[in-house]
């Protein structure tokens, strides 16, 4: 009887140890608002607005480890709304979250924390800005998902690939009498 080999292997997963190890986890341990400041200086005479005010939206991320596999992945996202020259209202808020990351390759946590774990954050973080500004006494706002790879990707360049050395330098004779050359 003949056998039927097995069908090889699905290739590993990007950011997924190759050496047989464990497969990579992420796992959230707990979020939490750090900070979270809301001005409306024109207040009561600002509620509610009577035009379209204009928006400034910032989104800033960050991230440290707080103990062995243990990260806090943190997301400071500013509104601030004006109308004819008059600030309606100043939102500032610092919401984050603590991952417990186990088996992952060292080149691939950085952009964990940076991108995949500020995209779980995100929907909790818009929720909470929008209830606060609704809270305020402004209609409620919901902010558009943000692009955190195009944010990785603006914050952290890829570096341009070495160009080609192609100037020589004679190193002197090696032993045995034969010319060496380095590339410099």
């Amino acid at each position: 009887m003949a056998e039927t080999p097995a069908p090889p292997a699905p290739p590993a997963a990007p950011g997924a140890p190759t050496n047989g190890g464990a497969a990579p986890s992420l796992q959230i341990l707990g979020q939490y608002i750090k900070d979270l400041s809301f001005e409306s200086p024109a207040a009561p005479q600002a509620q509610p607005p009577t035009g379209q005010p204009r928006f400034e939206i910032a989104v800033n991320v960050g991230a440290r480890k707080l103990e062995d596999g243990i990260y806090a992945a943190e997301q400071t996202i500013s509104v601030k709304a004006e109308l004819e020259g008059q600030v309606l209202f100043n939102l500032e808020l610092v919401y984050g979250g603590v991952f417990k990351v186990q088996n992952v390759l060292e080149e691939r946590l950085y952009p964990l924390l940076m991108i995949d774990c500020q995209q779980l954050l995100f929907p909790f973080s818009r929720q909470t800005i929008s209830s606060t500004i609704q809270n305020g006494g402004f209609p409620p706002i919901l902010l558009q998902p943000v692009d955190f790879v195009a944010l990785f990707r603006k914050n952290h360049p890829p570096k341009p690939a070495a160009e080609p050395v192609t100037e020589t330098a004679a190193a002197g004779p090696a032993p045995g009498g034969k010319r060496q050359d380095k590339l410099n």
